[in-house]
């Protein structure tokens, strides 16, 4: 079933956003997504544990910011999943920030990542590895949006945000 169009309610309690603001959210599908977002960590973590649960734990900030250009940012703060494989614990962690390109259509975004400025590395038992991490495409990847939250659904799997 597709995911219900975006919807635009108004402005979160405690917000400055003003009615003209909440206006243009109404008419503009990118501006929906316009803004500061953090990513729900505990929502990401339920996602990868209905694969099985060597995931324990998911900590740190992912920030996404999309600007009214076009443009959007990845930046991703002490960021890191920690699982167990084998008996042995594994932690990845990314930091840095990674910059591209949206498009929001009424129901779906393009996403192009073009710059990867953050960096991946694994390690566990002793050892540690960089992996230089790969950027995202997807050319319409089905979303809802409104002033609080947005999901976005990816062949990745499902993102779900909060407005900062």
């Amino acid at each position: 079933m597709p995911p219900a169009a975006p919807t635009q309610t108004g402005a979160p309690a405690e917000s400055d956003e003003t009615e003209a603001d909440a206006d243009a959210i109404g008419n503009d599908p990118n501006s929906c997504l316009q803004g500061s977002w953090l990513a729900d960590n505990a929502f990401f973590l339920d996602q990868i544990q209905e694969f099985g649960d060597e995931v324990r734990s998911v900590s740190g900030q992912v920030l996404f910011e999309f600007d009214s250009d076009g443009t959007f940012s990845t930046e991703y703060q002490g960021w890191s999943i920690t699982a167990v494989s084998e008996g042995v614990e594994v932690r990845i962690t990314r930091a840095g920030t990674d910059t591209g390109a949206y498009v929001a259509a009424e129901q779906s975004v393009a996403i192009d990542e073009i710059e990867m400025g953050s960096i991946l590395t694994v390690q566990g038992d002793g050892l540690s590895m960089t992996i230089d991490p790969r950027p995202a495409k997807y050319a319409a990847a089905p979303y809802s949006c409104d002033a609080s939250t947005a999901t976005i659904q990816t062949a990745d799997g499902v993102l779900r945000l909060s407005r900062r």
